[in-house]
């Protein structure tokens, strides 16, 4: 697991409090977490296969 270097003042801190809120467990934020990762990995090799031609 990776330590918090900023201390919950990141980018995405607030966005990651307001999901936990939701969410609850902290497994599941990780979960969601790792498939919006995958999703953007997917959309970013897309525009680059697009911008190739």
């Amino acid at each position: 697991m990776m330590k918090n270097v900023k201390g919950g003042k990141g980018l995405f801190a607030s966005i990651m409090v307001v999901t936990r809120q939701f969410v609850g467990k902290k497994g599941s934020i990780s979960l969601i977490r790792g498939k919006a990762i995958a999703l953007h990995s997917q959309v970013h090799h897309l525009f680059q296969i697009i911008n190739e031609g």
